[in-house]
């Protein structure tokens, strides 16, 4: 995994509290940018300093596709992992809740736009807990960019995975039924000092 480097724009994340010797607050990791030819990415070894992690996905489109981020923490496979999401779109709302019988991390049903390109918050808050589930919160969206579809989608999703893996050290990123499109990238980044 490439580190971002930083320069004048860390100054102006880190602002005063950079300046006042605060702690960081917020710092890159690691990023990834997809070639189209790849549906998996890997973030390991996290370090175990920061407050919270935050992920940042941008799928970009290739042809008709779009891919959503699905994710998996610590390797763990089985089907622990319970999401619970609202979504708006076209002035419609859904919702949908799962129970700790999913084998990924994701807003599995939400029907994207194909061509058009989407965003993906994920925050894993409290991440180096040793006794807490690893648990996520999120924002998502995507912006119509077809003049015959005339909304976006916007939501918010929140889930964990229940089996007892402690302390996010690797964070899995898939897609499914295809590969990423060319050019979309996901970033890592830390936030703050250890709690």
């Amino acid at each position: 995994n490439g580190v971002m480097p930083f320069g004048a724009a860390k100054a102006a994340l880190l602002g005063a509290a950079g300046a006042s010797g605060g702690g960081v607050a917020y710092e890159a990791i690691g990023t990834h940018t997809f070639d189209g030819s790849t549906a998996t990415h890997s973030f390991t070894s996290i370090p175990q300093t920061y407050a919270d992690l935050r992920l940042i996905f941008h799928s970009a489109v290739d042809g008709s596709n779009v891919r959503q981020s699905y994710l998996r923490v610590n390797g763990a496979s089985d089907s622990y992992y319970a999401n619970s999401y609202f979504y708006q779109y076209s002035g419609n709302n859904d919702s949908h809740t799962t129970a700790a019988s999913q084998t990924l991390m994701g807003m599995n049903g939400v029907g994207w736009f194909t061509h058009s390109p989407q965003n993906e918050i994920w925050d894993f808050i409290d991440y180096a807990n040793t006794t807490a589930q690893p648990h996520y919160q999120s924002l998502f969206g995507q912006t119509a960019q077809n003049a015959t579809v005339g909304w976006n989608w916007l939501g918010m999703a929140q889930g964990d995975y229940a089996n007892g893996t402690p302390a996010i050290t690797s964070i899995e990123f898939y897609a499914t039924g295809g590969d990423y499109p060319n050019g979309s990238t996901v970033s890592l980044f830390g936030i703050g000092a250890a709690y």
